[in-house]
């Protein structure tokens, strides 16, 4: 049996505020299988909360990479 333990990253999402777009967000998450995407493992509704647990890689978010890196969009 396999016993590597994997380090996850948990993204929480509201169950209160855009829940439509964020119930299609999981499920598309749950579809995607491709090397240049995070995995996808579980979700969870915790209170108020979806909790989505995910291949955990480090270096931050991509949010944070696109501004320390300041790229710009197509013209």
């Amino acid at each position: 049996p396999n016993s590597k333990k994997k380090n996850l990253a948990i993204k929480k999402m509201s169950a209160i505020n855009h829940v439509e777009w964020n119930k299609k967000e999981i499920r598309f998450l749950a579809s995607v299988k491709h090397k240049n995407i995070v995995e996808f493992h579980n979700a969870y509704k915790v209170e108020d909360e979806y909790w989505v647990t995910m291949e955990y890689l480090e270096g931050g978010s991509l949010t944070e990479a696109h501004k320390s890196h300041n790229f710009k969009g197509r013209n």
